[in-house]
């Protein structure tokens, strides 16, 4: 019976060419306004993820080279965080530019080794003004710790005193009775450091005499803390109770100010293309919902009468095949059969048309969902004549009484 079965399809696609033809053009369509439809929608999204990604490293890259300019900003200047001792008078402090109270030089250890994540590139610092013995003058003696203050035995000096005792990189001075190698001369500012003398940290605290003592603990704001000194202040207190924070303000203020400028005015225009893109996919959807049925349908009654007309022109066939022992289900099977047929080319055919129009790459689940749709479409457009017909009596079919 199966083998007669699929040979009555083979013939009927065979004789009836033109219905499967018309019966397949409908599918195609179907498939075609099925497929454009979640392929547009496909597009929109791939179409505003990439304008919003490009939008987003537009940004990052305006963003990167802000803050490239705000680290060499911060490198130039050095620090803008001060951790001084509790105790120090900041009147002081600003009237002579350096602290007389002390800390441990161990505080910086402490701070490093803590989870302290607001300020970062701490450099200890013992800083004096003091009488040159050897001149008679008056100069900031600087120790600094860290990988760019001069290596034991050698010393930075200030504009001022450099041309006061006419010395250029690679002279030497003596301090405190001790010997020391000119390694640089510094730039002229125009204020107190140039007439100050930049030594290690060791170095420093062997000539004031005081070893493991600092006066300053200098730092960089990390960027997450920019402008955000009380919690500075509060965790710098949590680890150094008897210690106090100061802000230096400086250009790079107006910097960080400039990159969340940047960065807020950045966001909310991604934010609000975002929003419009939102907005017309709504659009989108709300018109394929409108005439995506509309279309549907159109194309089931287009099925439903192609198919109508192939069972109605096969009237006398099913009367001599069901006097013959065939079944109303078999004979369903028959009709059926061509219906998925017919989905099948129709979808692959109408899914081929879209992509190649569209030239959108196709993930699996989309490939497996138009065909199996188009097959839905061409059986629920199909189903109704096909049933009806096969299931009439055989004796009125060949009477003619249908």
């Amino acid at each position: 019976m199966t083998v007669n079965v699929l040979h009555l399809v083979r013939r009927e696609l065979l004789h009836r060419k033109v219905n499967f033809l018309l019966g397949t053009l409908a599918v195609l369509t179907a498939a075609g306004i099925l497929s454009a439809s979640l392929l547009l929608l496909r597009a929109h999204d791939e179409q505003t993820n990439a304008l919003l990604a490009a939008k987003q490293a537009g940004l990052e890259a305006r963003i990167a080279v802000l803050q490239a300019n705000t680290v060499r900003a911060m490198n130039h200047l050095g620090f803008n965080i001060v951790i001084l001792p509790r105790d120090q008078n900041l009147a002081d402090w600003y009237a002579e530019d350096y602290a007389e109270r002390t800390m441990p030089e161990t505080y910086v250890e402490k701070l490093e080794a803590s989870t302290l994540v607001t300020i970062e590139n701490l450099v200890p610092v013992l800083r004096q003004k003091v009488r040159w013995p050897e001149t008679q003058w008056t100069v900031i003696l600087a120790g600094t710790g860290g990988g760019e203050a001069p290596p034991a035995g050698q010393v930075d000096i200030g504009a001022e005193v450099a041309r006061g005792l006419n010395l250029r990189s690679g002279g030497s001075i003596e301090l405190f009775g001790r010997p020391f190698a000119v390694r640089s001369v510094l730039r002229e500012e125009a204020d107190v450091e140039d007439i100050a003398i930049h030594l290690s940290l060791a170095d420093a605290q062997a000539l004031l005499g005081k070893e493991g003592r600092i006066n300053e603990i200098r730092a960089l704001e990390c960027r997450a803390a920019w402008q955000d000194l009380p919690r500075i202040r509060a965790e710098v207190a949590r680890i150094l109770p008897d210690t106090q924070v100061i802000e230096k303000g400086s250009e790079t203020l107006a910097r960080v100010t400039s990159i969340r400028q940047v960065e807020e005015k950045g966001f909310a225009e991604i934010e609000h293309e975002r929003a419009m893109r939102a907005d017309l996919r709504a659009s989108l959807t709300r018109l394929i919902g409108v005439l995506l049925p509309v279309l549907l349908l159109v194309c089931l009654a287009w099925i439903y009468l192609v198919s109508a007309e192939n069972v109605e022109k096969r009237m006398a066939e099913i009367g001599v095949l069901r006097s013959l022992g065939f079944s109303s289900g078999a004979l369903a099977v028959l009709f059926l059969l061509r219906e998925v047929l017919m989905g099948l080319v129709g979808g692959m055919l109408g899914l081929a048309l879209v992509l190649a129009l569209w030239r959108v790459p196709l993930s699996a689940p989309l490939a497996l969902l138009i065909p199996a749709s188009a097959v839905a479409i061409a059986l629920l457009g199909g189903i109704s004549p096909v049933l009806r017909s096969v299931n009439r009596d055989p004796a009125d079919i060949l009477r003619g009484d249908v």
